[in-house]
This record gives structure tokens, C-alpha cells and sequence, in this order.
């Protein structure tokens, strides 16, 4: 009977010691906020055009995700990020993307969430057939940091703050041989307002143009250029964003706007198509970029200009041998130029460019002969040509008079 007791005592004792297995993770205590943190010392990753793989170490306090931004759906064939999950702890991510074969930088912004914790970076991938500097953009928070920029050079350059940064951006230190690195302080925004500057770094035969977009105070889309002006027989447009917030595209209510669905479309660049302007007529549109949930509207205003062209109401005109006047209308978009080929045909007046009257005085034609002349107006490559035809002075009316003298 003791023995059975002492093997029943020993089974216990252990299960109870190994039932434990691995500790599972502790979640957050119910009253204790999901955080998210990242090294303010890790860079944005910067991917090299061949396609590669670069890692972001972070921690949390729970359960997390991690996922390519809505707005960069069509990013997804070219860049993942593994692991897309995991628990509470230190992680590493590691974004993979394939070769970038088009001249265009490309960009996808992979988004951490844990619980109501949320960060994003942005993955940028050099173009193809470039590179001289590590990228061409760096984002910097409103409270400002360090924008660094390496270069990749093997001839002496220089480098230029524009004018209009040079306050709050300034140079700090430069750094290596073969491959040099330009380390720049960014001052903090005070203002609620987005800003950005341009670093420029040259040599004798090349430029590289760096833009700093620091943000504001507050959520933002910020737009790389705001107006876009397009000639009549239309072309492509290239707008670039930069956003800390989801954002959506609303396109003007014309049928000569369209988006373009381009394969090294990132979810920092949109392409548009404008299509030709066969009216005379300058037109006028908006392309808006909107985040409602915190009110914000971004706006792109294309301006496409009108068909050149001149128009005359009438192009040849029959004047008496007594002469007079005669009244050529005129409608035109463009500057234009009167010449007159003839000294019998002055011009009297000429009034305005819309819609005008050019009025010319014909002098009495004394000669037994009819005569023409013309009347040229030219502008903007396009020109038209009025022909003035005369009657001759001395008018025959058959009679035996008019009939030659031939010798007898």
C-alpha cells in the first residue's frame, strides 16, 4: 500500500513540474497601452535597383501585423515584408523586392499595427541606370533629426542648399572616401505647416537634386508640385506625394483627364493622361487628393492650353476700278501681324485680338489693267493670306471704238 502511494505522490509531483511547458506570451495588462517602437537610429530602407532585401528591427508590447498600405495595392508585385505577424517582443522585418527595371524611383509604404498602435515607413528603390545618391527623397519628422545622403562618386562635387532652406537645414559633417556620406541637421517645424528644401550635389557633367519634406504639426499630404501646365496636343503628367495618412484620388468631372495604370506605379507616384485640346479655348481642371477623416484636401490644378490658330471670315475680295474700302474680320487666340503687299492697299485700322475688324483703304485703279494684291496675317507659326482683286480703269463696252486699228 506504501508503495502505491509513494508512485501516485511521484506521478504528481511530476506533472506539476512539467505541465508548464513554454511560457506563453503575456499579453498587456488590460489598462496598459500597445506601443510600437523603432530605433531612431535604423534608416529608411534603400534598396538597390537589382532588387535585394532589407530589414527594420522593432519591438512591442503585443500581438502585431504587418502590411503594405491600401493606397500602395499596386506596389504588391514587386516588394513583400516577412513576417506579417507575430507576438509580443523584439522583431526584425525583412522587405524583399525584385529588380526595378524602369527610370523611375519607386516607393511602397508597409504599415506595423498592434492593437490601436500604428507606424508606417516607406521602402524606396533606386531606378535603373542611376545612382549617385542613395535616394532623392528623405522624409524627416516635424520635430526634425539628421538628413543623410550618400553619395557615390569617384570625380569632386559639390553640394548646395537652396536659399529658401538654408535656415533650418544646415551641413554637419561628411564622412568616408569612395563612398562619402553628407550628414545634414534639420531643425525642428515649429509651424503646422509642411515645408520642404533641395540639397543639390554636382560636378562638372551631372546633378543630383535631394528634397528634404519635413512634415508639419499635423497630418498631411504634401504634394510635390501643385500646377502643371500642358500644351494643346497633351501629354503625360507625373505627380508625387508624400503622406502620412491614407488619402484617396478624386478626379474633376472632365472626360480629358484620366489616371494611368502604370506597372512601376508606387503608392507615392500617380500618373495622369491629358488628352489633346482640339477647341481654341485654354482649359482648366483639378486633381484632388483627400483624407476626410482629418479634413484634408490637396489639390493639383492642370491647365491645358488652347488650339492656336486665326481665323478670317472671308479670303478674296472684288473692288471697283474706283477703289473704296473693305472690312476683313478677324478672329484669333494668338498675337498676330498685318503686312500688306501692295502700297495700293493701306490699312486704316485694327482693333484687338478676340474678335476684331481690320479695315483697309483700295486706291483708285488709273491702269487699263486689273490688279491684285494681297493682304498677309501671320501669328504663333500659323498664317493666312486675303487676296484683293481690282477692276482695271479704263472698262471696255464693245462698242466700235474699243476694237483694235490694224493698217490698210
Amino acid at each position: 500500500m506504501m508503495k502505491h502511494f509513494i508512485f501516485i505522490f511521484s506521478c504528481l509531483f511530476f506533472w506539476s513540474c512539467g505541465s508548464g511547458g513554454e511560457e506563453e506570451p503575456i499579453p498587456p495588462a488590460p489598462d496598459e497601452k500597445p506601443v510600437i517602437n523603432i530605433p531612431s537610429t535604423d534608416p529608411l530602407p534603400v534598396i538597390e535597383q537589382k532588387g535585394g532585401k532589407a530589414s527594420l528591427s522593432f519591438t512591442t508590447n503585443t500581438a502585431w501585423t504587418a502590411t503594405v498600405n491600401a493606397a500602395s495595392a499596386r506596389s504588391a508585385s514587386w516588394v513583400s515584408v516577412l513576417p506579417e505577424s507575430g507576438g509580443a517582443g523584439s522583431h526584425t522585418l525583412t522587405v524583399t523586392t525584385t529588380e526595378n527595371d524602369t527610370f523611375d524611383e519607386r516607393n511602397a509604404t508597409v504599415v506595423l499595427k498592434a492593437g490601436a498602435a500604428s507606424k508606417s515607413f516607406t521602402i524606396s528603390q533606386k531606378q535603373k541606370n542611376a545612382l549617385t545618391v542613395s535616394s532623392n527623397k528623405i522624409e524627416v519628422k516635424a520635430a526634425g533629426g539628421k538628413a543623410v545622403i550618400e553619395v557615390k562618386a569617384n570625380v569632386l562635387y559639390e553640394y548646395e542648399i537652396e536659399k529658401e532652406a538654408q535656415s533650418w537645414i544646415t551641413h554637419t559633417a561628411t564622412r568616408g572616401l569612395a563612398t562619402s556620406v553628407l550628414e545634414f541637421s534639420v531643425s525642428e517645424n515649429q509651424n503646422t505647416d509642411k515645408r520642404e528644401g533641395k540639397i543639390t550635389i554636382r560636378d562638372e557633367e551631372f546633378t543630383e537634386v535631394v528634397t528634404v519634406y519635413q512634415e508639419g504639426s499635423k497630418p498631411a499630404v504634401i504634394l510635390t508640385q501643385n500646377e502643371y501646365t500642358v500644351g494643346s496636343q497633351g501629354e503625360n503628367i507625373k505627380v508625387e506625394l508624400r503622406s502620412n495618412v491614407d488619402y484617396e484620388i478624386k478626379l474633376p468631372d472632365v472626360d480629358w483627364i484620366s489616371e494611368t495604370a502604370t506597372r512601376a506605379l508606387s503608392s507615392n507616384t500617380h500618373y495622369f493622361t491629358i488628352k489633346p485640346n482640339g477647341t481654341h479655348d485654354a482649359r482648366m481642371a483639378e486633381i484632388s487628393f483627400l483624407n476626410k477623416e482629418n479634413g484634408i484636401e490637396e489639390k493639383v490644378k492642370v491647365t491645358q492650353k488652347q488650339k492656336d490658330d486665326i481665323v478670317v471670315t472671308q479670303n478674296e475680295y472684288h473692288i471697283a476700278a474706283a477703289g473704296g474700302t473693305i472690312d476683313v474680320k478677324v478672329s484669333a487666340n494668338v498675337d498676330y501681324t498685318v503686312t500688306v503687299g501692295e502700297d495700293w492697299i493701306k490699312q486704316v485700322t485694327t482693333r484687338g485680338l478676340a474678335t476684331g475688324t481690320l479695315r483697309f483703304s483700295i486706291a483708285e485703279n488709273k491702269d487699263d489693267d486689273a490688279r491684285s494684291g494681297k493682304i498677309a496675317i501671320k501669328g504663333a507659326g500659323i498664317s493666312r493670306t486675303v487676296t484683293v482683286k481690282q477692276s482695271a480703269g479704263k472698262e471696255t463696252d464693245g462698242g466700235i471704238d474699243d476694237m483694235p486699228t490694224q493698217p490698210w
